[in-house]
């Protein structure tokens, strides 16, 4: 009998949808499969599919959004206030170009490549935001 048809993994399976965005202003969308917060840098590619990617170092990135998909509804605002029990320290976070995201965290560290912050609002297109230092304005504890 012939060998089954070998089937493309998908895009799921170890990579991650995320948004760079640059403290330039600059954005990149694209999957990462090496990102951790010890590391200075990772890698993008804009399909997993195939073997190109880009290294990005974190100290460019104002921060790393884990998305749900890349083209969020851009006429839609977060909820600024806690609909579930937060997970962690329930924090505002100001960024250097004035955005303000409201979220809990498990790992603020004030130094450090940066911590993870988990949006207040469960409906965000962002699961998770990686904050950098490099694009941190304020942290301000609720």
């Amino acid at each position: 009998p012939p060998a089954p048809a070998a089937r493309p993994s998908p895009p799921s399976l170890g990579w991650q949808k995320v948004i760079a965005r640059f403290n330039d202003g600059r954005m990149v969308c694209g999957y990462t499969n090496d990102f951790h917060p010890s590391k200075t840098q990772l890698h993008l590619s804009p399909n997993p599919r195939r073997g190109e990617s880009t290294v990005i170092s974190l100290s460019q990135l104002k921060a790393l959004f884990f998305v749900r998909e890349f083209s969020g509804d851009p006429s839609r605002v977060d909820e600024k206030v806690f609909s579930e029990t937060a997970q962690g320290r329930r924090m505002e976070v100001t960024f250097h170009d004035n955005e303000i995201i409201i979220g809990s965290t498990l790992s603020y560290r004030g130094e450090g490549n940066g911590f993870f912050l988990q949006p207040a609002d469960p409906r965000s297109n962002n699961l998770r935001v990686f904050v950098t230092p490099a694009g941190l304005q304020q942290v301000r504890f609720l």
